[in-house]
């Protein structure tokens, strides 16, 4: 009897096991599919608040603004940002020869540094560029830092100075 009491509590603790696992799974693939919508939503949404402040100005002005015209071709390239690499080609079609420049400074620079420094060009702000590409502002300063450093940029001389002044 003793022997069948050990095997019930041995099967019961077992699957209760496996059973507790599975749903941990379950719910643990369901919190990154949702992040990932809820993701989506807040671009969509984000893009959807640009592009009515973005229309509604430019009608009570009647017209567009450079800057009005500049946020939303912005639009268009944080859209690009979820693909790096059509970000790349389609930023060196509205800008031809900033991204080989840039590689002639250092060839070893990688595609993700070649965005930053587009997105810099753009006159992207840090606190922007943690948002479209989702890490901290923080973040943005050291990469922004440890592209300086690759570009061989003075001490005394600011990324976003050099990346704008770099003629195409």
């Amino acid at each position: 009897m003793k022997e069948h009491h050990l095997i019930l509590f041995l099967f019961t603790t077992i699957s209760t096991t496996y059973l507790s696992h599975y749903l941990i799974i379950v719910l643990f693939k369901s919190t990154l599919s949702n992040r990932k919508y809820k993701r989506m939503a807040l671009n969509s949404k984000l893009i959807n608040d640009i592009l009515i402040s973005q229309y509604t100005t430019g009608r009570q002005n009647n017209y567009m603004s450079k800057e009005n015209y500049k946020s939303i071709t912005s639009i268009e390239i944080v859209e690009l940002l979820k693909s790096e690499g059509r970000f790349i080609h389609e930023f060196d079609k509205r800008y031809p020869g900033f991204t080989k420049k840039i590689i002639e400074i250092n060839p070893s620079i990688s595609k993700s540094e070649i965005t930053l420094a587009a997105m810099i060009r753009l006159g992207f702000s840090n606190k922007e560029i943690a948002k479209y590409t989702y890490v901290e502002e923080k973040t943005v300063h050291t990469k922004k830092y440890r592209l300086k450093k690759k570009l061989n940029i003075q001490s005394n001389l600011d990324i976003s100075q050099f990346i704008q002044s770099i003629n195409i």
